[in-house]
């Protein structure tokens, strides 16, 4: 069996070097020999009309560098909303299945999402933890029934660990019992985790969440950690990269290694990236 390093490429998160566009973006993974990459699609760049149609101008150039080998796109971020979609459970509904539609035309395996994606509120997903109401209550109206269709289209919606306030109760989706507990309970195979390591370095949560999510981590996002809850460059933080690493050989259901960094220079993602290959190529 080929090494766990040579079986998924390492992707870097267009998002690494914002404010730069996506397309920008793209251009500086190339100049550093990269088309490996995870799409941050960019409030600008995904926009939801009066009239409920969508306008995404990037997609036809996006579909262009995938057929002509320029990028190779292994998942895509949902997007952030503006505050009038974000107030409509049905516009927030439509944004999902935009992303899975972009996702599917750009040969994209996973959708990573955070919890406002998937739940009606925040209040009611922490209501939903407290244990005070049903999941079905608690989640987007038909969420269900998108698994169902991301399932039919070859796709995983991956929760991404977080947290999303300070005061957050038990560390809302950045604790491995809240996450252990979602994933059971909706049970389908078209949902997952997203891992973000500095997220659960952030809590205390690496080692337990690698133990105790293995069978439903689909993607890793990267990146050293300061203890400001800064993202650094790989290798320059306070991750135990060497006690880590070895737990990702247990991640059977692993699509996707994404770096993903913060104001990030090309210099700061090729040495990532060589850190993470160096670090993998025993797994």
């Amino acid at each position: 069996m080929p090494h766990f390093s040579q079986r998924l490429p390492i992707s870097v998160a267009t998002g690494s070097f914002w404010p730069e566009g996506t397309l920008r973006s793209l251009d500086l993974l190339n100049k550093i020999g990269i088309t490996d990459c995870e799409l941050n699609l960019q409030a600008d760049e995904f926009r939801l009309h009066f009239d409920r149609s969508f306008d995404i101008p990037i997609l036809l150039d996006l579909i262009n560098r995938v057929e002509a080998g320029r990028a190779a796109v292994h998942s895509v971020h949902a997007p952030n909303m503006d505050t009038g979609n974000g107030y409509s459970l049905r516009s927030r509904l439509d944004y999902l299945v935009q992303t899975m539609d972009v996702a599917a035309s750009l040969e994209a395996e996973v959708i990573d999402i955070h919890p406002h994606h998937m739940f009606g509120t925040h209040e009611g997903a922490e209501a939903y933890l407290r244990g005070e109401t049903r999941l079905a209550d608690a989640l987007l109206p038909e969420f269900q029934d998108l698994l169902d269709h991301a399932q039919e289209m070859g796709l995983i919606i991956a929760l991404e660990n977080i947290k999303m306030w300070e005061d957050d109760e038990r560390d809302f989706f950045n604790h491995p019992a809240s996450l252990g507990r979602l994933t059971k309970e909706i049970s389908h195979p078209a949902f997952g985790i997203t891992l973000d390591v500095v997220h659960a370095q952030c809590c205390g949560w690496v080692f337990d969440m690698l133990s105790g999510l293995s069978d439903q981590i689909v993607n890793l996002h990267l990146a050293d950690f300061a203890p400001v809850m800064e993202r650094l460059p790989m290798g320059e933080g306070s991750i135990a990269w060497g006690e880590v690493a070895p737990l990702f050989e247990r991640l059977y259901r692993l699509r996707c290694i994404t770096l993903e960094l913060t104001r990030a220079s090309t210099q700061d993602v090729s040495q990532s990236v060589r850190f993470v290959q160096d670090l993998l190529q025993d797994y």
